[in-house]
């Protein structure tokens, strides 16, 4: 991916969460950098550290059944 893509990328990211995050001003990319410096490690590093099974491999959301009604004693 070329730097102008990453640029575009990064750009609809913060347009996308810009109301749910404050108006975010810092770029993914600048984030990640600081965290990886502020752990000295490498991106390869925390790429070996992440548990990427974890992740799903596509768009689909799994629904897991749950039961989403507060029970009657909370009073919402």
């Amino acid at each position: 991916m070329t730097t102008a893509d990453r640029d575009k990328v990064e750009a609809a990211w913060l347009q996308r969460w810009k109301d749910k995050l404050g108006n975010p001003s810092r770029l993914p990319r600048k984030v990640m950098k600081a965290y990886l410096d502020y752990m000295d490690i490498s991106a390869e590093v925390l790429d070996n550290q992440m548990d990427w099974e974890c992740w799903p491999v596509d768009d689909e959301v799994e629904d897991f059944g749950l039961d989403r009604t507060p029970p009657e004693s909370l009073d919402l």
